[in-house]
């Protein structure tokens, strides 16, 4: 209950956020706004509470399986969704890198896998079977071979390693996991994107938050699929979710980098900035 108190009071916190162009940092809020902020994060850090006590405590039973894998969503969805309201102001000496992104929807699709098994409605159940069934379909494996990385169909984001020697010791992670985000690049396949981060190795990760340029290059593209999804499909939490990160991402990225993300930027609507700053994870 207190999870999807949460989540409730953090939709309608979304519906007093300013427009992108507006900092966030001189939006002054209302009196009731500052009581939705503070029942979204009171009810949500309840929530995470009771999660894991339950978990540790019983682990994920047939019993609670249900309860887990809701209450699993319902955090997913606040953490992704509120990174942009929780982000440092402007400017500041360091900035916030989308993360949260790969560290919760990992952490989601562990919960699905271990969770999924015990969900008692069936209908439910049999829409995640059916889910994971029909992506499946579209990868032929998950862990090529160092010496064949481009097993993957799509080489529609290749661009993004230009300039990169085939020996160096990171081309093959990537090259793998650029070709990973072009399956994701297609009209039967966009629907899935969410599943992108969940996907990638650990190693892509660490280079991530260490503010690898090239990593971050592939994470906006990823968040330009982001931005297609929203404008299609109108799911309120996902709604200004992917300008607000790739504003990050580009406020990291090296001007150097700005060329190549020309198409991102348009599909997003970025506008550009005046300064840049450093790069942190803001955990």
């Amino acid at each position: 209950m207190d999870a999807l108190l949460g989540i409730s009071a953090f939709s309608l916190r979304k519906a007093y956020l300013p427009p992108l162009s507006t900092s966030i940092s001189s939006h002054a809020p209302s009196p009731f706004e500052q009581l939705l902020i503070k029942a979204s994060h009171l009810y949500m850090s309840r929530a995470i509470s009771a999660h894991r006590t339950l978990i540790s405590a019983e682990g994920v039973t047939p019993e609670n399986g249900d309860v887990v894998l809701a209450a699993s969503l319902f955090i997913t969805i606040h953490a992704t969704g509120s990174a942009r309201v929780l982000s440092a102001p402007y400017p500041s000496p360091e900035k916030r890198i989308p993360i949260h992104w790969f560290r919760q929807l990992k952490g989601l699709k562990a919960m699905i896998i271990h969770a999924g098994m015990y969900v008692r409605d069936e209908t439910i159940k049999s829409c995640l079977e059916w889910e994971e069934q029909s992506f499946s379909l579209f990868l032929p494996s998950l862990s090529p071979p160092p010496t064949c990385p481009s097993i993957f169909p799509s080489d529609s984001f290749s661009f993004l390693l230009d300039g990169l020697e085939v020996s160096s010791s990171n081309y093959d992670l990537y090259r793998r996991t650029v070709s990973l985000l072009g399956i994701f690049n297609r009209k039967d396949t966009i629907r899935y994107t969410l599943k992108f981060p969940s996907l990638v190795g650990e190693d892509f990760v660490a280079l991530l938050e260490k503010c690898d340029e090239r990593a971050l290059a592939i994470v906006g593209y990823f968040l330009m699929l982001i931005k297609r999804i929203s404008a299609k499909t109108k799911i309120w939490w996902l709604q200004g979710v992917a300008e607000g990160d790739f504003d990050d991402v580009m406020r990291v990225l090296g001007k150097d980098w700005w060329g190549k993300m020309e198409w991102a930027a348009r599909e997003i609507g970025w506008k550009g900035m005046g300064k840049e700053v450093h790069c942190g994870t803001g955990e």
